[in-house]
């Protein structure tokens, strides 16, 4: 089971109250785009691998949240990228979810060779 938003944060009460209120914008954001069928593989790659830049660009430019609300969230997401992943499967169906947790494990089940080869084998 996934852990909550709030209690994955390790900030004030203060901020983790705002930061899962936030979760939820951005889980209501971006749920169009999991319907649609748009996070596939290499999303879920880019997000597990921390790769969130134009997650956090579409958070900004929506408007929607202030740029500290932003800022809350982008260092949530870089301490925990799951955390965002967690948002875009909010309102996904539980075969969609099942699919999309099963390509994350798969991700963490081969990180440490990623790392290994990163680090043991460059020319």
């Amino acid at each position: 089971m996934n852990m909550p938003l709030v209690e994955a944060i390790p900030a004030t009460s203060s901020e983790a109250g705002g930061a899962a209120h936030h979760h939820r914008l951005v889980a209501a954001m971006f749920s169009l785009e999991l319907n649609e069928g748009r996070v596939d593989y290499d999303t879920v790659e880019d997000l597990h691998q921390g790769r969130l830049g134009e997650w956090v660009t579409a958070v900004h430019r929506s408007g929607l949240l202030s740029p500290s609300a932003v800022d809350l969230l982008t260092r949530c997401w870089h301490q925990n990228p799951r955390l965002l992943f967690d948002a875009l499967l909010d309102d996904a169906d539980e075969i969609t979810r099942a699919h999309h947790e099963a390509l994350w494990a798969a991700l963490d089940d081969t990180a440490p060779l990623r790392t290994a080869e990163r680090t043991h084998f460059r020319p």
